[in-house]
């Protein structure tokens, strides 16, 4: 039931349409998978948004939320590649049944605030936190979707804040406050009081008008749960109640904090109980009218089809209008419009016996005959089969193919390759007599990156078509590929976030054939150029870890990059231990400076003693040398702890040496009156020093993150140039 190539993915299912874009269920062709692709049908600043906030979404990497494989420019559309998850949506569950069972509440509850948790650690809001974009799979796990992609793709939000009116916060209703990570909370709160109430906390008369929503969050009191269901435990509805305050203050201010809550009541479903007490319902129903479908949904049903046939159940019995793999079909010109584009459906309707049925409940009694004649000869290529129902049905194949390579040929002329593909495709399914028409299609699919279709498109061509030569010789070249990689590791090594390093991977084609190929997929943090190529012998490609992109610190990043090519798929791994950028003079000015005129303190004290505290004495100067020398080495232990630029080590480093300098003038003026004075005042001030120096280092590097913090020695460092400037000075 193909409905057409994406880049590399045959999209088998339209799911549902919306107004950011259209869900398709599909294959990656690569991987051989199913995925739910969106294609969405954002541009210029909104695009460029949405692409921003994907690569963050690639880094939600946790159970409790829907995973993003990819995100992928199109033919000048964004394609978010995504999870298939086979299970239903909460909404269902609740239209279905409106008050759960208390376990099943407080386990789904419970998992919600674990996903949301994770997202808010890494610096992400939902703002759309609402049944319709929970899942709750066939093994119980739940799942939150559509991270962040109200606040880029809009939705029905009003003044400062964005979501679904009967979900959002009291301060998402006001342009003067922002939403954040408790605004995510209230709406896991009226999921809560939802599934446990059979209602909202909050209800108005006119659901779509956002000024009665803001009246009822502000002003209607909150109704406990046991005046609605006696059964639900006090605690539990002081949870909801929390969750619900109206002051920010009162509200929990992390989603972990109340995922703990639920879970210390001991009440909470395990995965495994929840998966049987939803399984024994299906949730088949369709997105309602003006809703944004979710990839829930029809996830669900897919994965009930496949749990269907893989228990051997009874087919279910095909309803008029209802034929597997299409949408509703009123009569059999419906069917031959939309065949050629959901061929495999269209082949595996027609060998089932499933097309007979349709077509005896449409009431077209003679052509389910012939479908029923057709299908009874097994030992007949499905796809002739096909196409001798279609034109016995009245489609002229043949005309029907050759519009589609004219038509296909001029989207190629035009660079429209995708349009291309769809039409040429159509072309070879109805009348594969033109090889011409493969040619062209895989030339369609290899421009846009999709190699490996385009070499089955020729693998194909050449089985019906062994005399082309043409066909042949493009297959012999796209065959002959085979590509070497000098590594299959690129190690960055240790990098300060805010570096940028490169390295560099040679591909080498060993076969004879030409190799296209372009970067299927990469993280965030890595750029690679060129991100297309072709190649006969060798090609370079440039790998650069930009550290501006990586969010934690410290960290070990280890991710793949896929290179999508003519001859195969491959796979890179890419490594790197990012830890935090060094502290630059904007992030220590506030205690480098005092310290460092701290350290220097004895020496300033020694050089005015003379003429202000000790008249006579013309040589206090060197002990305060020594001291302030020594206080800097203080610091420059110090500035190494703190981790700050080179140069700002540096500095202490260098007056350091003002404790050689000061010791070496001592050493010169033995035996005189004031030498002995200095030489008293260096043996009385420089001691503590030295063993506050030595404790400092030993301190620091047993226990960096206790009595060895840096600040810790900040003020020690300062408190003792104070007393030592001190003691010189009255000394």
């Amino acid at each position: 039931m193909s409905l057409g190539m994406l880049g590399k993915y045959e999209r088998l299912d339209v799911l549902g349409h919306g107004a950011s874009g259209i869900v398709y269920l599909a294959k990656d062709t690569l991987l051989g998978k199913l995925v739910a692709i969106k294609h969405i049908a954002a541009q210029g600043e909104d695009r460029d948004r949405f692409l921003e906030e994907a690569r963050v979404l690639d880094r939600l990497r946790h159970p409790n939320i829907v995973q993003v494989n990819s995100v992928d420019l199109i033919d000048g559309k964004v394609v978010l590649d995504m999870e298939y998850v086979s299970g239903s949506n909460l909404q269902d569950v609740l239209r279905r049944t409106p008050q759960l069972p208390v376990a099943d509440a407080v386990g789904i509850a419970a998992q919600i605030c674990d996903g949301l948790a994770f997202a808010h650690a890494n610096r992400t809001v939902h703002r759309d936190v609402k049944p319709a974009n929970i899942i709750i799979s066939h093994d119980g796990e739940v799942k939150l979707v559509d991270f962040g992609l109200a606040e880029v793709l809009g939705t029905n939000s009003f003044a400062g804040g964005a979501g679904t009116y009967a979900y959002m916060a009291p301060e998402d209703f006001h342009a003067e406050e922002l939403s954040d990570r408790q605004s995510d909370i209230w709406a896991a709160g009226v999921i809560l009081y939802e599934m446990l109430a059979g209602r909202r906390p909050f209800r108005v008369a006119r659901p779509k008008d956002p000024f009665a929503w803001k009246r009822a969050v502000d002003e209607d009191p909150y109704a406990p749960i046991p005046q609605e269901r006696p059964e639900v435990p006090e605690a539990l509805d002081r949870i909801a109640a929390k969750a619900l305050a109206r002051d920010k203050g009162e509200r929990y201010a992390d989603a972990a904090e109340m995922a703990r809550d639920l879970r210390a009541l001991g009440l909470a479903a395990t995965r495994s109980a929840l998966a049987e007490d939803l399984s024994a319902t299906s949730f088949a129903d369709a997105p309602h009218d003006g809703e944004e479908p979710t990839i829930a949904a029809i996830d669900f049903r897919a994965g009930r089809l496949e749990q269907a046939w893989e228990e051997n159940e009874e087919a279910p019995t095909v309803a008029a209008g209802a034929l597997p793999g299409f949408p509703f079909l009123p009569d059999i010109d419906a069917f031959l419009a939309l065949a050629p584009e959901q061929w495999d459906a269209a082949r595996a309707a027609l060998r089932s016996g499933d097309l007979a049925r349709w077509l005896r409940s449409v009431g077209e009694d003679p052509l389910a005959a012939t479908a029923d004649e057709i299908s009874r000869d097994l030992a007949r290529d499905p796809d002739d089969a096909l196409r001798d129902f279609l034109y016995r049905s009245g489609l002229d194949t043949s005309t029907e193919a050759r519009n589609g390579f004219e038509e296909g040929s001029r989207r190629i002329k035009e660079g429209q390759f995708a349009e291309a593909a769809g039409l040429l495709r159509r072309s070879t399914r109805l009348d594969p007599s033109r090889p011409a028409a493969y040619e062209r299609l895989a030339h369609a699919l290899r421009t846009q990156g999709d190699a490996s279709g385009a070499l089955q498109v020729l693998e194909e061509a050449v089985t019906r078509h062994p005399g082309d030569r043409t066909l042949s010789r493009e297959l012999t070249s796209q065959a002959g590929a085979r590509l070497t990689l000098s590594t299959q590791t690129v190690s960055f090594g240790v990098m300060r976030k805010g570096e940028k390093r490169t390295q560099r991977v040679s591909l080498r084609n060993a076969g004879t054939g030409v190799v296209q190929g372009r970067v299927g997929a990469a993280p965030g943090w890595v750029e690679i150029e060129p991100r297309t190529f072709t190649t006969r012998q060798r090609q370079q490609l440039l790998f650069t870890a930009q550290t501006d992109n990586v969010w934690q610190t410290p960290a070990e990043y280890r991710e793949t990059v896929v290179l999508e090519t003519s001859a195969g798929r491959h796979e890179i791994v890419v490594q790197a231990t990012v830890l935090p950028a060094r502290l630059g003079f904007a992030q220590i000015f506030y205690w480098y400076i005092p310290v460092l005129i701290c350290a220097l303190l004895p020496l300033l004290a020694g050089l005015a003693a003379p003429h202000t505290f000790a008249p006579g004495v013309r040589h206090l100067w060197e002990p305060g040398a020594v001291a302030s020398g020594l206080l800097c080495g203080s610091l420059f232990v110090l500035a190494t702890a703190a981790d700050t630029v080179g140069k700002y080590r540096l500095i202490p480093l260098l007056l350091l040496s003002l404790s050689i300098l000061g010791a070496t003038a001592i050493g010169r003026g033995l035996g005189s009156y004031e030498d002995h004075a200095a030489r008293e005042m260096l043996v009385r001030a420089t001691p503590p020093i030295l063993i506050v120096l030595v404790m400092q280092a030993a301190i620091q590097a047993r226990d960096p993150r206790g009595w060895g913090r840096w600040p810790i020695w900040a003020f020690i460092i300062c408190a003792l140039g104070a007393a030592v400037a001190y003691v010189i000075g009255h000394g």
